[in-house]
């Protein structure tokens, strides 16, 4: 990832280094997904090193960004009323929030992500691609697992992704309840992650600005500006093509996303 901070010397620096390791690993291409913020001289730096657009993000680049510095009464109060008021009601309602760092309990989020993918029509990962993710993140005390349980049940799960400053919202999975236990969930993280030293929680991808309420991640977008926050746009993902074959692999790297485009 390019940082925010970093400056064209350093991304200079950086190239670099990474044609170096290119070269010696026979790439055929240099993948940078950079943790910036869009704008048009970023995009020149990529430009005029020979970068192009990616066909496929490797993050979530319409984002959104939630302080969480504040003392837990401000953050309520700056939540909608709606959320303050259903995560009062996922307490009242006997939910609970089991935090984990077990990979055996991988399988409860890899089940429900499989539902939620069966409901909005995406590519979910594969378990053991959880759990190695999981694994390699928990080994550094980097990341946890979140279970929201109600009436015997887990309903809903989330892996964050602690780095630093921040806190990251990384694979999630629910199914209907009738509590609001992701709500709950959300706000068990955000005080997890105070506790951590946390200053900036990323609830990562949500629908463009101005989308309408036919959007797919419309109701995901509502849910997850309910905790307050700002919306935020990182770069895309640029590739620099090392060899004639990446183009062969941006043509296969693509098909997915048409294919999915007419479902």
């Amino acid at each position: 990832l390019l940082a925010e901070e970093t400056e064209q010397e350093d991304f200079t620096a950086l190239l670099t280094r990474l044609r170096e390791v290119a070269r010696a690993e026979a790439c055929v291409f240099i993948r940078i997904s950079p943790l910036a913020v869009a704008s048009s001289e970023r995009l020149d730096w990529f430009a005029r090193s020979g970068f192009v657009h990616a066909p496929s993000y490797m993050h979530a680049e319409e984002t959104w960004l939630l302080p969480i510095a504040d003392d837990e009464a401000a953050l309520r109060a700056d939540m909608r009323k709606t959320t303050r008021n259903l995560i009062g009601r996922a307490e009242r309602e006997g939910v609970k929030i089991l935090k984990s760092v077990d990979v055996h309990d991988v399988k409860a989020l890899y089940d429900l992500e499989m539902a939620t993918a069966e409901r909005h029509r995406f590519v979910p990962f594969s378990l053991r691609y959880l759990e190695d993710e999981f694994a390699c993140f928990v080994k550094d005390d980097r990341a946890m697992l979140f279970l929201g349980k109600h009436a015997g049940a887990v309903s809903s799960a989330a892996l964050i992704i602690f780095y630093g400053t921040r806190a990251f919202y990384f694979q999630s999975g629910s199914v209907p309840s009738d509590a609001p236990v992701s709500y709950l969930l959300q706000w068990e993280v955000i005080r997890e992650a105070r506790r951590r030293g946390c200053t900036l929680y990323n609830l990562w991808g949500v629908a463009p600005e101005g989308y309408t309420s036919n959007h797919p991640w419309a109701g995901l977008t509502l849910f997850k500006s309910g905790f307050g926050g700002f919306r935020k746009e990182y770069l895309h993902a640029q590739d620099l093509p090392l060899s004639m074959r990446y183009w062969v692999a941006y043509c296969i790297e693509k098909m997915p996303r048409i294919f999915r485009s007419r479902f």
